[in-house]
């Protein structure tokens, strides 16, 4: 069933249904038009009470969008669907959902990036394929409150998800998916083609990041930062520089990942604790595992084995490279190779003292490695940045 407000006629209800097919206990979700003449002209379909649209999904109010056959001036249902994510943004609400046909969203057909998707929004296109053939492409300035000027492709609200798409930004530095202090889930995506990384988390941003793809990015697979966690499980990182960059005071698990062929496994530093249970960590260029600064990791415990399996990489399964050869949890893990020195067994990770500033390691540079500072230049990095060797010839990775 379809409801909505004529915009000449706010008081008319047009019902476009057939009546012997409304379930009994239906209820019309129905937003009350503003009295601004001017009131956009998009339609929100309701759903009964049991959620479920008349011949359609089980779903929530939903705006749908397609850049190959819609426009702007319909009113997005499913068979009138506007073309751009822009216009669906500016009249969704929270709780709804817009969703993408298959096709290409760039600036070329219209969008005007960043995406900055609301708060409990989703933006979805084909979870079952991970987002192939629902390509979004392109980036805009965004203002980080804690990294200064980025160029970002998607930005995630509080409560907001992506499901389903693929995402490129090929800016120079450009991201793929931001977010920023909120919380918000990414799952069966794929992030590929960016410029730096596909997905950027900062200042305490809590982010679920499930069963996605992270292919040829420049710089990183996701970069980790500030005081954020989340869960990032059962994803692939492969063909890009770091395939997961965690400094500052991150606190992310990594659960049942393939991280390979990529230049460096998973980058720790800063004063990081992120938890590593179940990961495939093989056939990377340089190390699996790199722990520099004054990072704890835990890869494992007594109580809680790691049961990773870090093998045929090209130097190194772990390599300790702290500041003090700070010894952390190893308990339970395959590795290649006798267990790297200066790595605990026992259950208890190391102390550390949060309140010492990071600092990078000797002959590195800004941009140069995964985060270690406390603010940004503007369209600068503290991650790995493409085109950038440092992880081969920085003199602390050896």
């Amino acid at each position: 069933m379809t409801v909505r407000f004529s915009s000449r006629h706010p008081q008319r209800i047009i019902f476009a249904a057939c009546l012997s097919l409304i379930p009994a206990t239906f209820t019309p979700a129905i937003a009350a038009e503003p009295a601004d003449s001017g009131a956009s002209n998009i339609e929100v379909q309701a759903v009964p009470a049991d959620g479920v649209l008349v011949g359609q999904e089980k779903t929530n109010q939903v705006i749908y969008v397609d850049s190959r056959a819609g426009s702007d001036s319909n009113i997005g249902t499913f068979g009138t669907p506007v073309r751009t994510i822009t216009q669906a943004i500016a009249n969704v609400r929270p709780g709804m959902v817009i969703q993408l046909a298959p096709g290409t969203y760039s600036a070329e057909t219209g969008e005007q990036f960043p995406l900055e998707i609301p708060q409990g929004v989703t933006l979805r296109g084909s979870e079952t394929s991970r987002g192939q053939g629902v390509e979004i492409v392109g980036g805009g300035r965004f203002l980080s409150r804690t990294q200064a000027g980025q160029s970002v492709a998607i930005v995630l609200g509080q409560g907001a998800q992506a499901k389903g798409i693929t995402v490129s930004n090929p800016n120079t530095r450009g991201t793929g998916i931001w977010v920023e202090g909120v919380a918000a889930t990414v799952t069966s995506s794929t992030l590929s083609g960016s410029h730096r990384e596909g997905l950027f988390m900062a200042g305490n941003a809590d982010v679920t990041v499930q069963n996605s793809i992270f292919y040829q990015n420049g710089g990183n697979g996701i970069a980790v930062t500030k005081g954020s966690r989340g869960l990032i499980s059962g994803n692939v990182f492969e063909s890009t520089g770091y395939g997961i960059a965690i400094g500052d005071r991150a606190r992310p698990t990594l659960q049942n990942n393939r991280i390979i062929n990529n230049r460096d496994g998973v980058i720790i530093n800063g004063f990081a604790q992120p938890i590593l249970r179940g990961n495939t960590i093989e056939n990377n260029q340089n190390d699996g595992v790199v722990v520099i600064g004054d990072a704890v990791p835990d890869l494992g415990s007594a109580g809680s084995p790691g049961g990773n399996q870090i093998q045929g990489n090209g130097r190194n399964a772990v390599f300790n490279a702290t500041r003090n050869q700070i010894q952390f949890p190893f308990y339970g893990n395959t590795i290649d190779g006798p267990a790297p020195e200066q790595v605990a067994s026992s259950s208890a990770p190391a102390p550390f003292e949060s309140s010492v500033p990071a600092s990078a390691p000797q002959g590195s540079s800004p941009g140069d490695i995964i985060p270690v500072v406390e603010t940004v230049p503007a369209q600068d990095s503290t991650v790995q940045d493409s085109g950038n060797d440092a992880a081969d010839n920085g003199g602390w990775i050896q």
